[in-house]
């Protein structure tokens, strides 16, 4: 028989348990911030993404000629989209790449073109270019989903 107080038994036996819903609160606590991290990377990740591909089309838009250089640049900036957003914005962003190239070979012909197939040439560019000018409000419109910080469990907030 042991030689401690009943209390103090009681206390060894009891303090096992306690110690290890103590150390399971702490790996809680520690996988919730790990996944509170890898949202706020994933967040960040997408809004480069967002960026790259707003200037690389403003860029597009505001000189008014379209250059290889900003056609490829374009292109670079999409290249992660299929592995951050899904497939309504990878969609349109490939929608969009085919129609500046359409704008940037309809640009190529109307140098050479001349009379009634130039003004269809014409017709053909401002029709593009006017789908183009959209390109901000409805890009945005389709990645606004994937940006929203609420990825949040509430109940855990409150404790935490």
């Amino acid at each position: 028989m042991s030689q401690l107080p009943i209390w103090m038994q009681y206390l060894t036996a009891s303090s096992t348990p306690i110690i290890a819903l103590m150390v399971a609160m702490i790996a809680f606590a520690q996988w919730r911030t790990a996944h509170q991290r890898m949202i706020l990377d994933l967040f960040q990740r997408r809004m480069d993404l967002i960026d790259l591909v707003s200037r690389a089309a403003s860029t597009i838009l505001i000189e008014g000629a379209l250059r290889n250089e900003n056609v490829d640049g374009f292109l670079r900036a999409m290249r992660g989209d299929k592995f951050l957003f899904g497939p309504k914005v990878t969609t349109y962003l490939s929608e969009t790449y085919k129609r500046l190239c359409h704008l940037h070979a309809c640009e190529m012909a109307m140098d050479r073109a001349q009379g009634e197939e130039r003004k269809q040439l014409s017709e053909k560019y401002l029709a593009i270019r006017n789908e183009l000018l959209r390109f901000h409000e409805t890009f945005h419109t389709l990645v606004a989903p994937y940006v929203r910080m609420n990825q949040k469990l509430r109940w855990v907030d409150r404790y935490l």
